[in-house]
């Protein structure tokens, strides 16, 4: 009896010591896989007349951990394919160490892959049958090449991925719900009966501007609106949370709570549609100062 128990106990002690040295084995490995991931922060995708072009923006984990490091971009026109899956396969193959998607804040398409309706439509499907990219990742759109996007970060001194998260982020104007992402181009592409005003980047020498929409009416791709054009039609879709309009004289008014009401009328068999606003205003200005200084004048 006391040597079967003997025996019972050297198996445990065996069992348990041999569960502590794999999870120590694979933990190891874990920490080392890690270290060889890289993370992108944004993409950048275009089409040339035969190929997919594709770049990231992102930051190793050894120097997201490294607080000494300067944790800029590694950038560069990573992979091109003449279909998705070759596109992502040498994005894979070209890269030292693994490619992770998780942490993508930012994808920027192109204006050639979105007027581009059957290629356009192959890469959302790849994206959206491989689980590539979240949906919730950030939308934009651009006319620059990928390449030239990704170096932007040298300029903004952070990862263009973190930058683009942060514009969208500390704009209190819009609903956080109505922030344009990747799920919003599914959505649509499903429903060809809503708009997406997506932000249109220009990369200037010196900074990445966003004062423009490009639209999107369903799966077709409607072209360039003016950042004023773009934030009205957001305005009477109820997707924005307060609206500033600027007067004479350093003047404006701030429009908040919100609420749009829709008549449509019809004409000699044209169809018009109207759009009332109602809101809470508030004036800013000094009109004394305003009045004084133009009677000086």
């Amino acid at each position: 009896m006391v040597e079967r128990s003997s025996s019972m106990k050297n198996r445990i002690v065996t069992i348990v010591s041999m569960i502590f040295l794999a999870v120590l084995c694979f933990g190891g490995c874990g920490n080392t896989e890690l270290e060889e991931r890289n993370f992108p922060l944004a993409a950048a995708v275009t089409l040339t007349k035969e190929n997919y072009q594709m770049a990231f923006g992102f930051e190793q984990l050894k120097d997201v951990a490294d607080e000494k490091s300067e944790k800029e971009n590694t950038s560069v026109l990573l992979a091109e394919g003449k279909d998705c899956m070759e596109l992502f396969l040498h994005a894979d193959g070209e890269n030292p160490g693994e490619m992770d998607y998780n942490h993508l804040k930012a994808l920027i398409l192109n204006r050639s892959l979105l007027e581009d309706e059957k290629r356009l439509g192959a890469f959302l499907g790849y994206l959206e049958e491989e689980n590539l990219f979240s949906r919730n990742t950030l939308l934009f759109v651009t006319e620059d090449e990928p390449d030239q996007v990704m170096e932007m970060d040298t300029v903004l001194k952070e990862p263009v991925g973190t930058y683009l998260n942060e514009r969208i982020a500390s704009d209190e104007r819009f609903k956080d719900s109505e922030a344009v992402t990747l799920g919003s181009l599914f959505r649509i592409w499903e429903n060809e009966n809503e708009n997406l005003w997506i932000p249109y980047i220009n990369c200037a020498e010196d900074k990445m501007i966003l004062e423009k929409y490009y639209l999107m009416q369903g799966r077709m791709a409607a072209g360039k609106v003016d950042r004023e054009t773009g934030e009205l039609a957001l305005l009477s879709e109820q997707k924005m949370k307060s609206y500033s309009i600027s007067l004479e004289d350093a003047e404006s008014v701030t429009l908040s709570n919100l609420c749009c009401s829709y008549a449509f009328t019809e004409q000699n068999g044209q169809v018009t549609e109207t759009v009332t606003i109602k809101a809470d205003g508030k004036y800013q200005g000094n009109r004394e100062l305003l009045q004084k200084t133009k009677h000086r004048d």
